[in-house]
């Protein structure tokens, strides 16, 4: 049987098409859409840095209860996280009186006072979700996100890189943004 050279490319195109639907078939059954990121069960809770008392997080499912919720992943930060966090509450405690936040400060598997600090601060504002497990930056933002109760969320790293008067011009960028105050979205 001859095959010209037509008839060969024409075939080799068929079967590189097939291997690549061979490939993107096998893709798919052992991937996923999204990370599965494993919550162990004492993850889910808080203690309140007043009371002592065992609360447990919110869920995004539940509707925001404050304005700004602020994401603070830290690992080994006992030392950079007093001056961030005092710097954060004296800006965020200076704004109208009725803006409610929070700071949710993420221990990803410290093995030093990080959880210790945030809680000896004993202001009502600061909650600790302390991860047994280190799950890198990417993983404790995103439980501490979903940890949130914020209209808004931002979130900031322990070393005091970005200060908190920069707030302001990021809220100055979401008003352009939806063309008014983006707090009334949460009032």
């Amino acid at each position: 049987m001859d095959f010209d050279l037509t008839t060969l490319l024409l075939c080799a195109t068929a079967l590189l098409l097939f291997l690549i639907a061979i490939f993107c078939a096998i893709l798919c059954m052992v991937t996923t859409p999204y990370p599965v990121v494993i919550r162990m069960e004492e993850e889910k809770f808080f203690r309140d840095p007043v009371s002592k008392e065992k609360n447990k997080f919110p869920s995004l499912d539940e509707p925001w209860s404050v304005h700004l919720s602020v994401i603070i992943p830290a690992y080994n930060e006992e030392k950079r996280l007093p001056p961030m966090l005092k710097e954060c509450l004296s800006f965020l405690s200076s704004r109208q009186p009725n803006f409610c936040y929070e700071l949710i400060v993420v221990s990803d598997g410290s093995s030093d006072g990080t959880v210790e600090v945030a809680l000896s601060s004993g202001n009502p504002h600061i909650r600790t979700l302390d991860l047994k497990q280190n799950r890198g930056k990417g993983g404790a933002v995103r439980l501490g996100v979903e940890s949130s109760r914020g209209a808004v969320i931002l979130f900031a790293d322990a070393d005091g890189a970005t200060l908190f008067s920069d707030l302001t011009k990021l809220e100055a960028s979401l008003q352009e943004l939806v063309k008014g105050k983006y707090l009334w979205f949460c009032i």
